[in-house]
């Protein structure tokens, strides 16, 4: 997950909610939050709780006012942990997709290996019809956007 500015000042205020509270965070980073899914969660919902968590936990925190921008991505791969912090492959993925410039203040983008298996199953917790193909930093992904 990452967010350009507007994520960290909503994760201040709403961290201990669930599925927020069950993501394995890095330390903060100026304009940026990286968590990671802990082990023997059911991914598909996991991830739809979380988007809608946030979303809502957005849309609650810029009622009546200009939206702050945020960007929340979804992303999987390989990750280790180094000195407190994740580091590795899907870090960096995650931190290229976050690059990412919608025209909507809220908006998602999943990297394109995730977007497939959620697309593919029969049981769909996950929004997919949303999403469009996007293309960032050279990832194939798949973008959504809503208004507040």
């Amino acid at each position: 997950m990452v967010s350009d500015g507007g994520l960290v000042s909503l994760m201040s205020r709403f961290a201990g909610r669930t599925p927020l509270d069950r993501v394995l965070w890095n330390p903060l980073e100026p304009g940026l939050r990286i968590g990671v899914l802990p082990p023997g969660v059911d991914e598909p919902r996991m991830l739809a709780d979380l988007l809608n968590a946030v979303r809502f936990a957005w849309i609650e925190e810029n009622h009546g006012r200009q939206p702050l921008p945020l960007l929340l991505v979804l992303h999987e791969g390989l990750v280790a942990l180094e000195n407190g912090m994740f580091r590795g492959p899907a870090v960096k993925a995650v931190r290229r997709l976050g690059q990412a410039r919608l025209t909507r203040p809220f908006a998602v983008v999943v990297s394109r290996r995730v977007f497939e298996d959620l697309a593919s199953l029969d049981r769909q917790p996950f929004p997919v019809a949303r999403f469009h193909p996007v293309r960032w930093e050279g990832i194939p992904a798949f973008g959504a956007e809503w208004p507040l």
